[in-house]
């Protein structure tokens, strides 16, 4: 989870949003592949989910914090 979070910290506010486009994407696909073709790994839905939760979450403070500074000034 650790290293979720500090590789999307990093991360600017546009590339935060395409990477919680690109895991939407990701998930519809993945779920359509296990519908017709159940592969091994049965978790990585619950993987790219939970992934998304970090990425919204941090879109969310970098959007909370950008209104502060500029409420701030």
């Amino acid at each position: 989870m650790r290293k979720i979070n500090r590789d999307l910290k990093d991360k600017a506010l546009k590339e935060l949003e395409k990477e919680a486009q690109n895991l939407y994407q990701e998930m519809a696909k993945l779920q359509l592949e296990l519908k017709v073709n159940p592969g091994k790994d049965s978790n990585q839905i619950a993987k790219k989910r939970q992934r998304l939760a970090v990425a919204l979450t941090l879109i969310q403070e970098k959007k909370n914090l950008d209104e502060v500074k500029r409420l701030s000034k």
